[in-house]
């Protein structure tokens, strides 16, 4: 479970602000008809960033899942 207040403010504020300009958010359905309910729910959350070290800075923040995946130039964050 994420823990804000494990992440220095100075930092969770820095993060806050770039998650805001360069992140996505996305949910998507999908029909299944072998679940209880008939959709499948899959989240994902994206930053788009070339810079390595402000991507390595976000997967390793206090709280993080480490499961994110590279993508181009950014890092992928599912939950499902």
């Amino acid at each position: 479970m994420f823990d804000a207040a494990r992440v220095p403010s100075e930092i969770g504020w820095y993060l806050a602000g770039f998650a805001d300009g360069e992140g996505s958010f996305n949910v998507s359905f999908r029909p299944r008809p072998d679940y209880p309910v008939p959709w499948k729910v899959s989240l994902c959350f994206n930053i788009s960033q070339r810079d390595q070290v402000i991507l390595a800075l976000v997967k390793t923040a206090p709280g993080m899942r480490n499961d994110a995946t590279a993508a181009g130039w950014g890092l992928v964050f599912r939950g499902e």
